[in-house]
């Protein structure tokens, strides 16, 4: 643990130190800058203050040129600290009288630094600036902070101004010259001097003091952490520790309670693991006779398995050699009576036409009725090679976009002679329209509205009703005729299936209706009531998806 504490200990000292000593140092430079405008500021008015009540106490000097007066003037300075030099000198800039510390040599120089700054002051006798300026920027006098100010002289009124009571120009002032002081620096530098010292004195002693107690705050943090530390390895030992003793209630000693309860927690988590790990093996035992009895019994059946998928294989294929023959004999059948069929029907219908006049009425009736069975005949050919490319997945579309009213208009016009009594409501938008296979959605309404006509009464009612619902059509055909049973209804779209075997046709009407609206990617829905009527609907999209073309 020593290691680490160490560690621990490095980072906080140097975290705290840096700290007192930013915000130490920072407060130090804080305070003598302060310190130093202060006593600045105090000198700048001190010499302010000298020199303005020396331009004005020279005044009567320089009009009447009394050196003695103007000397005078200087030495009454001499009891003020600190000053080094001052003079009076007149508006020609010419030095009437000086004191100070200074040699000619230096006193010409400085003279000629200080007409530089007082050429703002005047031009002529006319005067531009009234106020003192301090200068504490000479090089080759840093310690020295110079002051001057203008001597002026406000004009009096002459007799003719006050006869005639002409007014007095108040700001007109007469420049006469100036006086300068010089302040040393030196003590003000001396003072600072010891007040940093005194600073870094301070900063020392209050960064030792702060730093001591780091230490101390440091040892007392490290030391339940190096304990909490012991028991942590001991606990990756695999060995379970004495609870750790830590006497502060702050969060380290929260943190050795949580530890202490852990520690509790493991300790009875392992005789809870040591219990399950008995009664484990227990069911372990008993699970491999299990295990052993399910094997055995799992084998007898996976050969019962494997007899079963023989006898379904078998069966599939017997399956799918009669699919394959029903397939062959439809073709064969259709295709070899398409022909025989168009000869006698060609027959029937010459016969009809031409020799009908001559024929008697029983003979016109057997024409008639052999014409329309051949008709049948060729439907039913029809639906059989419909079925043929529907199971070998061979059913063409031609899209097209239509009118859907229309196509039942059409269907309801061709199926007149069916309708007789029977009434008929269409309840379709005359705009609705759709992308589909025109021939194809005509059989489909064909066969449903033919089955609502073949199965409803004479004054039945069948309802066509059409809309459009989010990016599909939907419309149904619904009849009151004698309906299909729950059990039929399930078989309705298998091929030559016929709910009611009373009632002509073939089987093949719903069938070949589920396939076009499969290639249409759509659905049907049958309900149905017996004695009440059937309703098919049907759901295809607005847009023909040519990808299941």
């Amino acid at each position: 643990m020593a290691p680490i504490k160490s560690k621990l200990t490095s980072k906080f000292i140097l975290l705290i130190s840096s700290i007192i000593s930013v915000g130490f140092i920072s407060l130090g430079i804080f305070f003598l800058h302060n310190q130093k405008v202060l006593l600045l500021s105090d000198a700048e008015e001190l010499a302010t203050a000298l020199t303005t009540n020396l331009a004005a106490n020279s005044v009567y000097g320089l009009i009447t040129h009394d050196k003695k007066e103007l000397k005078k003037l200087i030495d009454s300075l001499g009891h003020v600290r600190d000053i080094k030099f001052s003079w009076i000198e007149d508006n020609k800039g010419n030095i009437l009288v000086y004191s100070g510390e200074l040699s000619n040599k230096k006193i010409q120089k400085l003279h000629k630094k200080i007409e530089e700054y007082s050429k703002n002051f005047y031009m002529g006798n006319k005067l531009f600036l009234k106020n003192p300026i301090i200068i504490d920027n000479i090089s080759n006098f840093s310690n020295l902070l110079i002051s001057m100010s203008p001597v002026v002289e406000q004009p009096l009124p002459d007799k003719e101004a006050l006869f005639f009571d002409t007014p007095i120009i108040k700001d007109q002032n007469f420049y006469l010259g100036k006086v300068v002081i010089g302040i040393s620096l030196n003590r003000i530098n001396k003072n600072l001097k010891y007040a940093t010292i005194q600073s870094l004195f301070i900063i020392m002693t209050i960064a030792i003091i702060s730093l001591f107690i780091t230490i101390l705050m440091l040892i007392m943090i490290t030391r339940p952490l190096s304990k909490l530390k012991n028991a942590t390895v001991q606990v990756m030992q695999g060995k379970i520790p004495d609870s750790v003793n830590v006497s502060t209630r702050d969060e380290i000693g929260e943190l050795a309670e949580a530890f202490n309860k852990m520690i509790h927690q493991v300790l009875s988590s392992k005789k809870a693991l040591e219990l399950a790990n008995r009664e484990l093996e227990q069911v372990n035992l008993s699970l491999e006779e299990k295990v052993r009895e399910r094997t055995e019994a799992l084998r007898n059946t996976v050969a019962e398995l494997t007899a079963a998928r023989d006898e379904i294989e078998k069966a599939y294929h017997e399956m799918k050699l009669m699919h394959d023959a029903k397939t062959t004999f439809l073709r064969t059948a259709s295709h070899e009576l398409r022909t025989p069929l168009t000869a006698i029907k060609a027959n029937l219908d010459y016969m009809y036409t031409y020799l009908r006049h001559n024929m008697s009425g029983e003979m016109q009736e057997i024409i008639e009725a052999a014409r329309k069975n051949c008709k049948n005949m060729q439907k039913i050919v029809e639906d059989m090679l419909k079925i043929v490319r529907i199971d070998s997945n061979n059913l063409p579309l031609e899209v097209n976009t239509i009118k859907l009213k229309d196509i039942i208009l059409q269907v309801i016009s061709e199926l007149k002679s069916l309708q007789k009594n029977r009434i008929i409501s269409v309840d379709i938008p005359d705009d609705l329209e759709l992308e589909c296979d025109a021939a194809k959605i005509h059989d489909l309404c064909f066969n449903l509205l033919s089955n609502a006509l073949k199965f409803t009464d004479d004054h039945g009612k069948i309802f066509i009703k059409g809309n459009v619902e989010k990016e599909n059509v939907v419309f149904s055909i619904e009849d009151n005729g004698i309906g299909i049973s729950s059990k039929d209804i399930v078989h309705i779209f298998e091929p030559f299936y016929q709910a009611h075997q009373s009632k002509q046709g073939t089987g093949l009407g719903l069938a070949i209706v589920n396939a076009i609206i499969q290639n249409h990617h759509g659905n049907i829905r049958v309900e149905s009531n017996l004695g009440v009527g059937t309703k098919f609907t049907v759901k295809i999209p607005l847009k023909f998806r040519y990808e299941y073309i």
